[in-house]
């Protein structure tokens, strides 16, 4: 087995390695996040300077001069963008989600419309809505029947459609310029037969940002309420066929996996602290890191991080050897679930470890635990990744068995 990257992957890990290094200063983080307008509370200098080195369009085609990025190459620079760059990780991992559906089950129309836009407008914020305030994991299956999870409905009005609902709990919903959104086009088929997935420019009559929901940890692509009040868009935005739209819904799912990159990232920086602050906090006359009850801590928490990257690492070289749109997201599921499960032992850790200290708001403590807190609420809580492991466990292939 061959765990080694690819001479490019290594490349651009490296360039965003030196990226973080030369431009990212943390402290303006916290400046810019007081700002009361959301789009203000994003770093322009440095996503215009990520434009510029090509990590913000990795997974853009390269026919229209993006990088075209396999999952492992995102996920590794993700988590490299996070590790050294704090937000820049999510906000980037964010950006190629959404331009990786764009290109795997957007039409050639589509692609050739927004590409050449997001490539030519570096302050352009995209995002993908599905969850509702009384839809969240029953519009997953197996609660597959009739009327059962999401409400937003869309009709068909001549050549154009018409979508009414309220989406909830969207990332980067409160500054996208477009979305993705899934809507029922038949209410009275089961969730499976009945989504089709739409893509909405936000300066459309009758859209509007509901409210910008306040985060334990507030990312600085505002998380915001949506609602569509007759929101009419022309066919030629429709990405799916009518009432087919499950397919993208389910297998683009797989997608999310890159965002364990940076979750990793931010993980493994504070573990870098942890392990720093152990090595030099003399108590008793000698590092508290060759105390008995902290130093095997600490190598629990690299033990920890490490696994989840094992597994994060494998599932996206998975997805890259399938070479298709339609992959299930069982792999994700397990690795998501592992790391939402694990993650609360690695905030245990830091606090156990840096003991009264870890209260202290002049550290970074707070903003990883508060972080990883905010972190499960994404992709489903770890139990219902694991129920949606059932649906096809049976076709788990064990590492090595391939």
């Amino acid at each position: 087995m061959d765990f080694k990257l690819t001479e490019e992957q290594m490349s651009i890990r490296a360039m965003a390695r030196q990226f973080c290094k030369r431009e990212v200063k943390w402290e303006k983080f916290k400046e810019i996040m007081q700002n009361k307008n959301p789009r203000d509370r994003l770093p322009w200098d440095l996503i215009e300077k990520l434009d510029k080195v090509g990590l913000r369009n990795l997974a853009i085609p390269k026919k229209y001069g993006g990088g075209e990025a396999g999952w492992l190459t995102r996920l590794v620079v993700g988590e490299e963008l996070a590790r050294g760059g704090g937000p820049l990780g999510s906000l980037m991992t964010a950006h190629w989600k959404w331009c990786a559906d764009l290109a795997a089950v957007g039409t050639p129309e589509q692609q050739d419309e927004f590409f050449p836009k997001i490539m030519k407008n570096t302050k352009a914020i995209l995002a993908i809505t599905i969850t509702e305030p009384d839809a969240g994991s029953d519009s997953m299956l197996p609660y597959d029947e009739p009327g059962v999870g999401m409400k937003t409905f869309a009709y068909k009005d001549g050549e154009d459609w018409v979508i009414n609902g309220v989406k909830h709990f969207c990332s980067g919903g409160g500054v996208a310029d477009y979305l993705i959104v899934y809507a029922r086009t038949a209410k009275d088929k089961p969730l499976s037969e009945s989504v089709t997935t739409f893509i909405v420019p936000t300066n459309t009559k009758g859209f509007s940002v509901a409210r910008i929901n306040d985060l334990m940890e507030m990312p600085m692509r505002a998380n915001a309420d949506l609602l569509f009040e007759d929101v009419r868009i022309p066919d030629k935005y429709r990405m799916s066929e009518v009432n087919k739209g499950y397919r993208n819904f389910y297998c683009r799912r797989a997608g999310k996996l890159i965002h364990l990159g940076p979750q990793i990232g931010y993980a493994q920086r504070i573990y870098d602290l942890t392990k720093e602050y152990a090595k030099n906090r003399v108590q008793g006359g000698k590092p508290i890191y060759e105390h008995k009850n902290i130093g095997p801590l600490v190598v629990e928490m690299q033990m920890i991080i490490e696994a989840a990257r094992l597994m994060a690492y494998k599932s996206a070289w998975k997805y890259d050897q399938m070479n298709t749109p339609w992959v299930d997201p069982m792999y994700y599921n397990l690795a998501n679930a592992f790391w939402k499960n694990m993650s609360l032992r690695t905030c245990e850790i830091v606090a156990e470890v840096f003991a009264g200290m870890a209260v202290m708001k002049e550290l970074p403590i707070e903003g990883y635990i508060r972080a990883t807190y905010t972190w499960l609420h994404g992709g489903s809580t770890a139990n219902m990744n694991l129920i949606k492991c059932m649906q096809s466990i049976e076709d788990f292939v064990p590492t090595g068995c391939d």
